[in-house]
């Protein structure tokens, strides 16, 4: 079963913007016949102030019926329009001003 929408509040790890979403944490292809597009739609959230790509996690079982991890990674997994995915900012916390603590 592909689970329902769910409403989500975003925070843009690059600028800091705060802005409302949707995604669907898990998506059956078996059941449901979604194209590419779509999944892409409802498994990444566009900050509408920099375009910068959060990819959010969720299952998808394909066509084949092989369940397989798709999107985030529990850090904020994301990219800036028209570049790489999984980018790094190295020295700040996402979405802060403030350097990361190690340790």
């Amino acid at each position: 079963m592909t689970s329902p929408v769910v409403d989500i509040w975003v925070v843009c790890p690059e600028c800091g913007q705060r802005y409302q979403d949707w995604y669907r944490p898990s998506i059956n292809l078996t059941l449901d016949s979604f194209d590419e597009e779509y999944l892409r739609e409802a498994t990444t959230s566009k900050c509408p102030e920099c375009g910068y790509v959060v990819e959010h996690a969720a299952l998808v079982v394909g066509p084949d019926g092989v369940w397989r991890f798709r999107g985030g990674t529990g850090d904020a997994a994301g990219k800036r329009a028209g570049k790489k995915a999984g980018r790094k900012k190295e020295g700040k916390r996402p979405g802060s001003n403030r350097p990361r603590r190690h340790g």
